[in-house]
């Protein structure tokens, strides 16, 4: 199997994880709504407000569902670079995403690891784009942006239009501290993508970092955050961050 096919395959795979968020997570609702019926009368009794509040749990769950198929409806083969790249999987992603086809779970070997990663989305969501995560994202990226500012003066801002809301723990029934913790709401973002300064370059690259940045000295400053861990050598990352600097550039990393 050549590159651009894995490279599909990961791509139709993560659509379906996605897309699939709803059923998983009702799922879990739906045993432990199983587990409550059968609890008798009197153990019904000393929780009374289950079933209510279960039912709020699905309502967050079809709140975040709604949010999920909003970015799905965007999913379109020109989303990678190339004439013909994606063309041949057009029907399969209509059926991910229009229809949720419930061959391609299983066609693309959905785990319980992929939707883990799924709701681990919807979380860094709340760090990255919403006044909640601020003071997460401000201890993790003001230190590296400090720096970048340091050495490449920049006065610009955005704003914050905070259009949609998610509800990132309401698949996570433990480590709280009320049954609120886990229906709490989060709106994003609270920075405007699409408000970015005139003649600002900003791009999104699929694949492996050190196949895709391969110019010689093409960048002044590479600032990575919770990114080095990931490699699989982290000689290869360092090299590859070496390489595209311009002499006596900067790498900042958190």
């Amino acid at each position: 199997m050549d590159a651009d096919e894995l490279e599909r395959r990961h791509f139709l795979k993560t659509l379906t994880a996605f897309k699939f968020y709803r059923s998983h997570a009702l799922k879990k609702v739906y045993m432990q709504l199983t587990k409550y019926e059968k609890l008798s009368e009197h153990q019904k009794t000393l929780i009374p407000k289950f079933p209510s509040y279960m039912k709020s749990v699905e309502e967050c769950i079809d709140s975040n569902a709604n949010f999920i198929s909003q970015i799905l409806a965007n999913a379109k083969s020109e989303i990678f670079e190339g004439d013909h790249f994606l063309v041949d999987q057009n029907p399969t992603i209509n059926n991910v995403v229009q229809n949720g086809d419930p061959g391609q779970r299983y066609r693309f070997g959905i785990t319980s690891n992929d939707m883990d990663k799924v709701r681990s989305t919807l979380k860094q969501f709340v760090r990255d784009w919403s006044t909640v995560g601020a003071p997460e994202r401000h201890s993790s990226y003001d230190p590296v942006l400090r720096e970048i500012h340091a050495a490449f003066r920049s006065s610009d801002r955005c704003k914050d239009p905070n259009q949609y809301t998610l509800y990132p723990w309401v698949t996570q029934s433990s480590n709280n501290l009320c049954r609120d913790n886990q229906l709490a709401a989060i709106t994003i973002p609270d920075v405007c993508p699409s408000d970015l300064p005139p003649g600002v370059q900003f791009s999104m690259v699929a694949g492996d970092f050190s196949e895709v940045y391969t110019e010689p000295a093409s960048w002044d400053c590479v600032a990575t955050v919770f990114f080095i861990d990931t490699a699989h050598n982290i000689l290869d990352y360092l090299e590859t961050i070496w390489n595209v600097l311009v002499p006596e550039g900067y790498w900042i990393n958190f």
